[in-house]
């Protein structure tokens, strides 16, 4: 019961085994598949002209992780990609439609601490990237990286598994790429965001070494203070919005 009560903090990130977290060094690498919605929205590329851009998708995702632990401290390593996104670029004003396909992917490596046997604190470096070529030629794409810091807080359910919530605050460099082969639309901008990533998760056993995990979480970025390379600063905002659906199975090595 000690081993379950202290892998509370654990469980809000990496989706591991309750029974996880001892005094040993312990190493548990884990499998996601999942669904991801995702949502970015651009400001208009030709003000006035044409309306601000979304680019809309739902994907199945596939993940991997791995996370090493000792006592209260861990460190956890992840890496996901939802490869099916596609979306139409319809410009009414110049008589212009193109559909973009590409994909998510997203890489984040944490380190936290548990501060009592409910309530932990964790800080990190994430990435995310989205690349969507089109069928014309067009490039676009959208980087996001930089650090958050969280806070998690658990409950044991009847000793049969843990119920978790989990906040944190993000501080994201963005980079954006919109490049159309023979309109006036060719971008390289970059912004800077606080957002917020907020989730609930399910955490059990099914046996000694063996656990699952079954996660919802939403993040949310507001990219402000656009600059484009060419033309200096650019009015509007960039809206990243991304919901995630995930269920992972896990390994114990100790």
């Amino acid at each position: 019961m000690k081993n379950l009560h202290r892998s509370i903090i654990t469980l809000a990130i990496i989706g591991v085994s309750p029974f996880a977290i001892a005094e040993d060094l312990s190493f548990i690498p884990r499998l996601t598949t999942g669904y991801m919605d995702y949502k970015l929205e651009t400001p208009s590329p030709l003000p006035g002209i044409v309306p601000s851009q979304k680019f809309e998708f739902s994907s199945v995702l596939i993940g991997a992780g791995a996370t090493l632990s000792w006592n209260r401290l861990y460190l956890d390593a992840y890496g996901q990609i939802a490869p099916n996104g596609s979306d139409d670029l319809s410009l009414p004003a110049l008589n212009y439609n193109e559909n973009f396909d590409g994909d998510v992917k997203d890489y984040s490596l944490a380190a936290g601490v548990t501060i009592t046997d409910n309530f932990s604190i964790y800080v990190g470096y994430k990435y995310n990237k989205l690349d969507a070529p089109s069928n014309r030629g067009s490039e676009s794409s959208f980087k996001a990286d930089g650090y958050f810091l969280g806070a998690s807080y658990g409950w044991v359910i009847q000793d049969s598994g843990v119920l978790a919530l989990n906040l944190a605050v993000a501080d994201l460099d963005g980079t954006i790429r919109f490049q159309v082969p023979g309109l006036p639309i060719d971008f390289d901008q970059t912004s800077n965001a606080q957002g917020l990533s907020y989730g609930i998760s399910w955490r059990s056993t099914i046996n000694k070494n063996w656990g699952y995990s079954i996660a919802l979480d939403g993040y949310q970025y507001t990219f402000k203070d656009i600059v484009d390379k060419k033309l200096g600063a650019f009015p509007g905002e960039i809206n990243q919005d991304i919901f995630t659906v995930r269920v992972s199975v896990s390994y114990l090595f100790d």
